[in-house]
């Protein structure tokens, strides 16, 4: 049976027609009787009863200030719901904007995580305790070994990757070295190419570049020359 039905006197269902929409209150009147409600100690329905408003239109009011003012900690604040409103109104702007739909969207937020981000979760924690108990020291190879003596098998690039999304560092040894330091008024050659590395044939397009490699003995200059057609090293 529909909403819009509803039972007579005698026991059958006649058509009630449809279903008002919510009243809308004023803001003074909302005030009000919150105010009523929190100074008078009175109960909410008597209270929702004398002006004329639903009670349990009243009761959530008053639940809505007790947590604007601090009184209730199970429910967000009126500035911290429209924030979330605003938020969910942006990424749903930016949906529309990069392509995937909302519901698209939504979909992937509520789903669970994957096989992959659950241990890497639980690797993190590991990781992040080692550098506190070293005075945050360690770097990625000492953390490797600290974890394999503790009996926490992990790949060194996975502790590597975790280090450098989460922000961690060890300690350097020694100054940081910088192989160039650019002049800003030195001229620069000019983009020939138009950042555009590619070749359609063999000997179209040649690309040179100069590296700096840190040995035993100190700095090591290397230069090398690739063809962009066969992506080959050519001297």
């Amino acid at each position: 049976m529909g909403p819009e039905a509803r039972r007579d006197h005698l026991g059958g269902w006649e058509n009630a027609g449809p279903t008002p929409a919510p009243r809308k209150y004023p803001d003074e009147l909302r005030e009000r009787a919150v105010r009523e409600v929190q100074t008078s100690g009175r109960p909410v329905a008597y209270v929702a009863r004398d002006l004329g408003i639903h009670k349990e239109a009243l009761r959530q009011w008053v639940r809505q200030a007790e947590a604007d003012q601090g009184d209730r900690l199970d429910l967000l604040t009126t500035d911290e719901t429209t924030g979330i409103a605003l938020l969910r109104k942006e990424n749903e702007s930016a949906c529309r904007e990069l392509g995937p739909s909302v519901s698209v969207y939504n979909a992937r937020r509520r789903r669970p995580k994957s096989a992959r981000s659950l241990p890497d979760e639980q690797l993190l924690t590991k990781i992040r305790a080692v550098p506190v108990a070293s005075g945050e020291t360690y770097g990625a190879r000492r953390i490797h070994r600290r974890l394999r003596r503790e009996g926490v098998i992990a790949a060194r690039c996975t502790i590597e990757r975790l280090m450098r999304e989460d922000g961690l560092e060890g300690v350097i040894r020694g100054r940081r070295r910088r192989p160039t330091v650019p002049e800003p008024a030195a001229p620069r050659p000019p983009d020939l190419v138009n950042r555009q590395f590619t070749a359609t044939r063999p000997n179209q397009l040649w690309l040179a570049d100069l590296t700096c490699v840190r040995n035993w003995s100190g700095q090591v200059y290397g230069a090398f020359v690739l063809g962009i057609y066969s992506r080959t090293i050519a001297g």
